[in-house]
């Protein structure tokens, strides 16, 4: 947040400092597609491990059998980058806080990044319900592709406890919408497919 108060320029990238881009250009790239898209709030790149697996693709929302809360998934992980599946810009429920492009002015709007969460990713989750309640969508944009060079999950205790809480916060303040989210983002999916045949 104090980063994005010292910015001046129309548009704000939250950057992760282990992404890598794989080739020059690929931030014009990110502005044209998200100028070309209507009532877009948030767009992401086409994330990789550093053996050319898919990391994200934007992410999604699921609930465990028989659990009320909402975790959070990858689209296509661990699935190779030349997926036919993951080479369409298209509407998602949420891009990962790693590489997000968003307007400042949207980032101001919406009240920024909250305080209330502990794992990261967790408050650029919640911004970008904040913007889908405003009318505002997450995008990928695939062609852009970008590597992350994220270590090893942490297997501590405290670890798992900080992303059950985040989980339950989430599902806590979000459960309805998240659920209208899914619907509607699904039947975004199905009408590009319809147009595409």
């Amino acid at each position: 947040n104090v980063g994005a108060s010292l910015s001046r320029g129309r548009f704000l990238l939250l950057l992760h400092s282990d992404v890598l881009p794989g080739r020059p250009g690929w931030i014009e790239e990110m502005r044209s597609l998200y100028e070309a898209t209507p009532n877009i709030g948030t767009l992401g790149p086409k994330l990789l491990f550093e053996d050319d697996t898919i990391q994200h693709v934007g992410l999604s929302f699921r609930r465990a059998p028989g659990s009320p809360i909402w975790e959070t998934f990858g689209g296509c992980k661990g699935l190779h980058r030349n997926l036919r599946a993951s080479d369409t810009a298209c509407r998602v429920p949420a891009v990962t806080g790693a590489c997000l492009m968003t307007e400042s002015r949207l980032f101001d709007e919406f009240g920024g990044l909250r305080g209330e969460y502990v794992e990261p990713d967790s408050e650029t989750l919640d911004f970008q319900l904040r913007l889908w309640e405003g009318g505002f969508k997450s995008w990928i944009a695939p062609d852009v592709e970008l590597y992350h060079l994220e270590g090893p999950p942490s297997t501590s205790e405290m670890a798992g406890l900080y992303a059950r809480y985040d989980s339950w916060l989430r599902t806590r303040l979000w459960d309805k919408q998240i659920k209208a989210m899914l619907v509607e983002v699904e039947e975004s999916a199905a009408h590009t497919v319809r147009q595409n045949k």
